[in-house]
């Protein structure tokens, strides 16, 4: 076996192997461990917040921490309330375990462990080091989240497209908040482009829709979930309306559309925008579709009919009674 090395100049962490030798846990608790004696001292330790950074869901990433639980390696401790309510729980993290073995661990809220103060101090570059006994694993900076300038910068372009001011806060530029953690799992399938597109689609579809409006927000756009869906209504061309008129060519129309006299509805301009280029050569562009509508609105036979959804009802009768009437005059 050849196992190719780098150079650890920073970004690294130095823990036990102890754990990484138990043959009585399985490879999943055995990461799990790692990764979590990687996190900074006031990381605050959840099922949730974990499963976000693996593809492991909620109930694989519970099962691993019982199977630390019950072989020693973690202590969960139920948390009440002041009115001795249950509020949650609070873990303590071990690099050995302690069941019937010396404590040499350390819990996640920096305390003492069984009366005795963890046998771990950190250097000025926040790397953990231990006497012997050890294994180096790749670890990113705590103060410098891995895709934070992304994270930045997609803030920024959402801010710019939805005109709204989403602000980036300190535990943000920490890495420690749930827009970011959501963020941050979606950067390990995709890139910040594909960000951008999603953004884009989304603001295509939301943004003069008073009902769905409120969802142009990084919780909702960033959710894994979410995200997949999105992209998928890219590919298949579903969300992004490749049909309808583009968002910021809307704005003028339906300005124009509302000197006519016209009170636009939900939809309705797309609706009848999409009707005209159906009846139009395949080549005909935006603007020329736009023309043609604002002409058969500006016509009399439109304005007999009240609102856009009625013309849009009776658009074939409006259309033949405005050929006939170039007709009579020619």
């Amino acid at each position: 076996m050849k196992i190719n090395r780098i150079k650890k100049d920073n970004n690294f962490v130095i823990i036990s192997t102890n754990v990484l030798r138990d043959k009585a846990l399985s490879w999943a608790a055995k990461g799990l461990h790692s990764f979590i004696m990687q996190l900074p001292d006031d990381w605050d330790l959840t099922v949730e917040g974990l499963k976000e950074h693996s593809k492991t869901g909620r109930d694989g990433t519970a099962t691993a921490i019982k199977e630390l639980i019950k072989y020693g390696y973690i202590e969960r401790i139920r948390v009440k309330n002041k009115l001795n309510q249950f509020a949650g729980y609070e873990y303590n993290i071990f690099e050995e375990s302690k069941n019937g073995k010396a404590v040499n661990g350390f819990p996640v809220n920096g305390s003492a462990v069984n009366g005795k103060t963890a046998t771990i101090k950190y250097d000025n570059n926040k790397e953990l080091i231990n006497k012997s006994n050890n294994v180096v694993l790749a670890k990113a900076t705590p103060t410098q989240p891995k895709f934070i300038d992304q994270f930045k910068d997609a803030i920024t372009y959402l801010n710019t497209k939805t005109g709204r001011a989403f602000q980036i806060s300190a535990n943000d530029e920490k890495g420690k908040t749930d827009k970011y953690k959501l963020f941050a799992k979606v950067l390990t399938s995709y890139t910040i482009e594909d960000v951008k597109s999603v953004i884009d689609n989304r603001c295509a579809e939301w943004l003069n829709d008073s009902k769905m409006c409120k969802y142009l927000q990084p919780h909702t756009i960033f959710a894994a979930r979410n995200f997949e869906k999105y992209i998928e209504d890219i590919k298949a061309g579903d969300a992004k309306p490749k049909d309808s008129i583009p968002i910021n060519e809307t704005h003028h129309l339906t300005e124009r559309i509302q000197q006519l006299g016209y009170t636009v509805q939900k939809g309705s301009i797309d609706k009848l925008f999409n009707s005209i280029k159906g009846i139009m050569p395949k080549t005909a562009k935006n603007d020329l579709i736009e023309q043609k509508l604002l002409v058969l609105l500006s016509s009399e036979h439109a304005k007999s009919f009240k609102g856009l959804n009625s013309v849009l009802n009776n658009l074939i009768i409006i259309i033949k009674k405005i050929k006939n009437s170039k007709n009579a005059t020619t």
